[in-house]
Order: structure tokens, then C-alpha cells, then sequence
């Protein structure tokens, strides 16, 4: 019996699992991926350059550089954009069970609710901002502060996309463990 699309949870979840359990490098698990991408985002260009150094010494690829820099741009816009959805995502299932209220949702729905949760709650802090938008000093420091939430929320969802390798699972990084020391003397 097929169920449909709709009743197998998105592919949101294994990047939101990653967010939330991070790999025990920091503080926190968003600060660690926020800091991982952070790491990462200057290595974007020469990612494309790479790519595209690799496509001219190719005789066909030549033909091709044009759309793989089209893919290359469009696969780091939807990654920013699932990473701010995980991100979205850990806000709603994280107001969910503070609101006590995590027993009441079933399995196959929870994860949309918990997403829809979360985006509203992201967004929310756009909402003084564009409010007070008319406010010299006050609308201009809320819109910066927007700006760079959203930016910092949608840089640790990239992070956790890279993390959790676009959902397929985690890297191996966790802090090695020293050795055991034998009392053999």
C-alpha cells in the first residue's frame, strides 16, 4: 500500500538531528555549526573555482561550465535554505516541549507542525523591526538585527547541512578519546 509523500517525514529531519546534537567540539551545538560554516563559507568560491579549473581542461566540460556553475549556485541556495528549515525546525520542537504539549502530536504530522513552529518563530523577529521600520535610529538597529539573526540562523543550518552531509549522515568528527594508561610498571 503506497501513503504517500505527505506521510514520511522531510528530509529536514536528519540535518535537524545533526543540529541539535552537534559533534561535541563546543559549547553548544548551534554555536559549533555556526562556526563551522563560518569556517567554511570562504571556501565557497574556490569550491566553484576548482570546479570550473576542472570542467576547462576537459574538452566536454567546456560546453558544460555554464550550468555547473548554475548548479553549484542553485545547490548552496536550497543547502542555505534547508539548513534555515533545521534550524527552524530544532526552534519549533524545542517550543513544543517546553509548551508541554509534545505528547499530543502524532509522529507522521509532528515533524511539519514543529517546522511550522519554528519558521513562524524565526520570523517573528522581523516583526518589530518592520513595525518600528518608520523610527529613525530604532527601525534601522531592529533591521540590522534581523539581518544578521536570520544570516547567523541560515549560516548554522549550512552548517549542519555540511555536518550531516545534506542529510545522508553524520562525519565522523568526535574528540578523540586519550588512551588508556596501563599500570603495568
Amino acid at each position: 500500500m503506497h501513503t504517500g509523500r505527505l506521510s514520511r517525514p522531510p528530509p529536514v529531519r536528519p540535518v535537524a538531528g545533526t543540529g541539535q546534537t552537534g559533534v561535541g567540539l563546543c559549547a553548544g551545538p548551534l554555536l559549533e555549526l555556526l562556526l563551522l560554516f563560518l569556517f567554511a563559507q570562504p571556501l565557497l568560491l574556490p569550491a566553484l573555482v576548482t570546479l570550473t579549473i576542472g570542467l576547462v581542461l576537459t574538452v566536454v566540460g567546456v560546453l558544460v561550465i555554464p550550468v555547473a556553475i548554475i548548479g553549484f549556485v542553485l545547490a548552496v541556495a536550497a543547502a542555505f535554505v534547508g539548513g534555515y528549515l533545521a534550524v527552524a525546525r530544532i526552534v519549533g520542537e524545542i517550543y513544543v516541549h517546553r509548551r508541554g504539549q509534545a505528547g499530543q502530536y502524532t509522529s507522521g504530522w509532528a515533524t511539519y507542525r514543529y517546522l511550522v513552529y519554528g519558521v513562524v518563530g524565526l520570523l517573528l523577529i522581523w516583526a518589530p523591526a518592520i513595525l518600528l521600520r518608520w523610527v529613525p535610529a530604532a527601525g534601522t538597529i531592529l533591521m540590522i538585527t534581523a539581518l544578521v539573526f536570520t544570516w547567523a540562523m541560515a549560516t548554522t543550518g549550512f552548517g549542519a547541512v555540511i555536518l550531516s552531509k545534506g542529510g545522508a549522515g553524520t562525519w565522523a568528527l568526535r574528540r578523540p578519546t586519550p588512551p588508556e594508561l596501563s599500570s603495568a610498571a
